[in-house]
C-alpha cells in the first residue's frame, strides 16, 4: 500500500481539474507537494497551504532537485517529458492520478467500491453517464468519475455513502499508461479508432495503453471489447466480445430477457449510441448478479426513457427555418464524427470540422456524402483529405457557409474531429460558441 504522509510528492499537471484534486488530497494527507504546471497564474484553493512548494512553471528534469519520493502526473502531461526520463533513470517512482488514486480509496473507504472502468476511443463519457444512471436504477450508490465527472482524488476521503457503491470510471490512455494499481470489477474497451497520434507513435502503442485498463483483474472479473483485441490480447478476466451483446433488438430494449421498452424510447441518434447502451446494460447485469441485487425493470425503462446524453455530444440545439443544429463538439476523432454523421441519412448536411490536427486522417469524412467546411488550424489539411476546395478562418465563418448550403432545409452538425486548443480552451468552448451562433438566429 502507497503511503503519502510524510512523503514528498511532485504533481505534474497539477492546475488542472484532476491535477488540482489530487494536490489537494495529498496536503491532506500530510505529504509535501511539489506543484509543476504550464499555467503559473491559475489560483487554486489550496495556494498557501502548510507543504506546498509551487514551482510553477517549470517542469523540467531540475524538479528532481527538489527530492520527490514519486511523481504523479495529471493526464495531459506526456509521459515523454525529460524530467520522467530522468526520474525512471534514478529509479523514481512515477503514478498517474486517477490510478494512485483507485488504490487510496482501497485504503480509506470502509466498503471499497464496485470499480466499473471504461475507456475506449469514441463513447466513453455516454457510457460512463449511463453506466451511472443505471447503477442507481439497479440500487448501487453510483458515481461517474474519472476523465468524466469528478477527479477521482476528489472522492478519497469523500465515501459516495455508507451503502453499496458504484464508480463508473471514465479512463483515458493518457490515464492508463502509468497504471499500477487499478482493479476494475468490470473493464470495457469500447472501441478503437486512431487518436492522439500526435502523442503515441503507432495505434498498437496506443492500443497497449488502453490494455492497462484490464491488467489487475482476476477470473471473477469481466472484460468487454471488440472481438478482434479479445482474440489478439488475452488476460485473467472473464471475457465477452461487445458484438455478442444483443439487449437491443428491432422490437425493443432487453435486460436479462425482459422487455424494458420500445426501442425508440431510447432517444439518442445513431448505431453508435445503441452500442453504448448494450455496454452499460451488460455492465450493471453482471454487477447486479454480483451483488446480488434484485434489479427493476420499471426503473431501468424510466433511466433509458429520460436520458438526453451529454452537452456538446450530438447534442440537438434547436431547429431554425427547417434547419437542424446538432452540437457535437466532443466529437474530437474521425471515427466519432463518422458515427455521428450516420444518423443523418437522407438529410443535407453541412459539416464543420476543424481545430486541432491530432495526426489523423480525414478522408473518411468525405464517404457520407456531407458538405464539409473545414475550419481553424487543421482546416487545410482536412480540405486536403477531402477534396475539399474552401477552407474557413473559423467556426463562425464556417457557420455562416453552413446555413447557405442548408438554406433549402437540412442539418449544420458541429463534427470537429479534432482537438479544440488552437481557437478554444476546450471542446466545452467551443461547443458553447456553436450554441450562441444559433442563439443568435433563434433570438431574430
Amino acid at each position: 500500500m502507497i503511503e503519502i504522509s510524510g512523503k514528498r510528492i511532485l504533481v505534474l499537471g497539477g492546475a488542472g481539474k484532476s491535477g488540482a484534486a489530487a494536490a489537494e488530497l495529498y496536503l491532506k494527507l500530510g505529504a509535501t507537494v511539489i506543484l509543476s504546471d504550464s499555467d503559473a497564474e491559475k489560483k487554486l484553493p489550496f495556494l498557501g497551504s502548510a507543504g506546498l512548494i509551487d514551482v510553477r512553471p517549470t517542469d523540467g528534469p531540475e524538479l528532481l532537485a527538489e527530492n520527490p519520493d514519486f511523481l504523479v502526473t495529471a493526464p495531459g502531461v506526456p509521459l515523454s517529458l525529460p524530467v520522467f526520463a530522468l526520474a525512471r533513470a534514478k529509479g523514481i517512482p512515477i503514478f498517474g492520478e486517477n490510478d494512485l488514486a483507485a488504490e487510496l480509496i482501497r485504503k480509506h473507504w470502509k466498503d471499497p467500491p464496485w470499480i466499473c472502468a471504461i475507456t475506449g476511443t469514441d463513447g466513453k463519457s455516454t457510457t460512463t453517464a449511463l453506466v451511472e444512471k443505471l447503477g442507481e436504477a439497479a440500487g448501487f450508490s453510483s458515481i461517474a468519475c474519472g476523465n468524466f465527472g469528478i477527479p477521482l482524488s476528489s472522492l478519497v476521503l469523500s465515501p459516495v455513502s455508507e451503502q453499496e457503491s458504484l464508480l463508473a470510471l471514465e479512463c483515458s490512455s493518457f490515464q492508463l499508461e502509468p497504471a499500477h494499481f487499478l482493479h476494475a470489477h468490470i473493464a470495457f474497451i469500447l472501441n478503437l479508432n486512431q487518436d492522439h497520434l500526435d502523442r503515441y507513435a503507432s495505434i498498437e502503442e496506443y492500443l497497449s495503453a488502453k490494455l492497462k485498463i484490464t491488467n489487475k483483474q482476476t477470473l471473477e472479473d469481466l472484460f468487454m471489447a471488440p472481438g478482434e483485441i479479445l482474440t489478439s490480447n488475452g488476460g485473467a478476466a472473464r471475457r465477452i466480445a461487445l458484438e455478442s451483446l444483443q439487449s437491443v433488438k428491432s422490437d425493443g430494449i432487453y435486460f436479462r430477457d425482459k422487455r424494458v421498452c420500445a426501442r425508440d424510447e431510447f432517444q439518442l441518434p445513431g448505431l453508435h449510441n445503441i452500442s453504448n447502451l448494450e455496454c452499460a446494460l451488460a455492465a450493471i447485469d453482471d454487477l447486479a448478479r454480483r451483488a446480488n441485487k434484485e434489479v427493476s425493470v420499471e426503473r431501468l425503462a424510466a433511466v433509458i426513457r429520460s436520458f438526453r446524453g451529454l452537452p456538446h455530444r450530438m447534442e440537438i440545439v434547436g431547429n431554425w427555418k427547417g434547419i437542424e443544429f446538432i452540437n457535437d463538439s466532443k466529437a474530437t476523432t474521425v471515427q466519432a464524427v463518422c458515427s455521428g454523421l450516420t444518423a443523418f441519412k437522407g438529410k443535407r448536411v453541412a459539416l464543420l470540422a476543424g481545430g486541432y490536427d491530432k495526426g489523423l486522417s480525414y478522408k473518411p469524412l468525405a464517404d457520407f456524402g456531407a458538405s464539409i467546411l473545414p475550419f481553424g488550424a487543421a482546416a487545410a489539411k482536412i480540405a486536403a483529405d477531402t477534396n475539399t476546395a474552401r477552407t474557413y478562418m473559423d467556426l463562425r465563418e464556417a457557420f455562416a457557409a453552413g446555413l447557405e448550403v442548408c438554406r433549402a432545409g437540412g442539418v449544420v452538425y458541429l463534427g470537429p474531429a479534432c482537438a479544440s486548443y488552437d481557437q478554444y480552451n476546450s471542446y466545452e468552448e467551443r461547443g458553447e460558441h456553436f450554441r450562441k451562433l444559433c442563439a443568435t438566429l433563434f433570438a431574430g
